[in-house]
């Protein structure tokens, strides 16, 4: 909605400083939003990605060393779940730079209105920085971030083919 906001900056002063004044009360309210879920979520997602990390690992090794579906359905619940945190992450990440595509798209260059022109481009700086969504502080929920988790999981796959081997 915001960035349609922002799209619809037109040449009328008025109409334009009052959907500019409504897109930088929308945008405060999602970036208060993402840091209130930030604060709710981060340790039980970060317990999440720590479980998935050790239980896949397992649940691959079980499956190499006697195959049940039991494990096969475990690993894939697994999978999915942590996938499911990756998406939402990813997509916080993409909308919330989006914005900043949208305010530097609009019509603002145009604008005779200086305090609305400013306005824009501080719309544009803060959207620079994208909001996001970590686990524990550390881990940004992200299809980057679910990729080193699976190679993670991996690794202990091997340490522990390794040590069954010694």
């Amino acid at each position: 909605m915001l960035k349609y906001l922002l799209l619809s900056v037109g040449d009328n002063e008025d109409e334009a400083f009052d959907i500019v004044k409504e897109s930088v009360r929308h945008h405060n309210m999602l970036l208060k939003f993402v840091q209130d879920l930030e604060r709710i979520v981060t340790i039980p997602i970060l317990k999440q990605y720590l479980d998935a990390i050790a239980c896949m690992g397992l649940y691959l090794y079980m499956l190499q060393v006697d195959f049940q579906f039991l494990h096969l359905f475990s690993l894939l619940t697994n999978l999915s779940q942590t996938l499911f945190f990756s998406i939402f992450g990813q997509l916080i990440q993409d909308k919330s730079l989006a914005i900043a595509d949208a305010a530097y798209e609009s019509n603002w260059q145009n604008l005779q209105n200086r305090k609305v022109r400013k306005a824009v481009i501080l719309i544009i700086q803060r959207a620079q920085a994208r909001s996001q969504i970590t686990a524990g502080g550390f881990i940004t929920l992200s299809f980057e971030s679910f990729a080193v988790m699976l190679k993670t999981a991996a690794s202990f796959l091997a340490v522990l083919r390794s040590s069954k081997e010694n």
